[in-house]
């Protein structure tokens, strides 16, 4: 199944796949990430190609929204991830 992809004049945001696993890896072991969002134990690219295909699509799957890859359009630079959240214990969705 193929997901929508949106973009502004400047910015693509995709469907993080496991393409995006070095760049997952890199972003989640940022010391501010792991600050001010939380450790998630990622200590390869391997395991973050794991974590994309144990949580981001399976919500992707059964929601059609998960986590976004912001891409600059200029020079395809990845700069950050966004989407919309189903969590456990929070009632509702979250944005993040």
């Amino acid at each position: 199944m193929r997901f929508k992809s949106f973009s502004t004049e400047r910015l693509l945001m995709k469907p993080t796949d496991i393409d995006d696993a070095a760049f997952i890896f890199e972003l989640f072991n940022e010391p501010k990430w792991i600050k001010y969002i939380g450790n998630r134990n990622i200590a390869s690219v391997e395991q973050a190609k794991d974590y994309i295909v144990e949580r981001m699509t399976p919500q992707l799957q059964r929601l059609g929204y998960s986590s976004y890859t912001l891409i600059k359009k200029d020079d395809q630079q990845k700069i950050g991830v966004c989407g919309l959240y189903d969590r456990e214990g929070l009632d509702g969705i979250d944005l993040g």
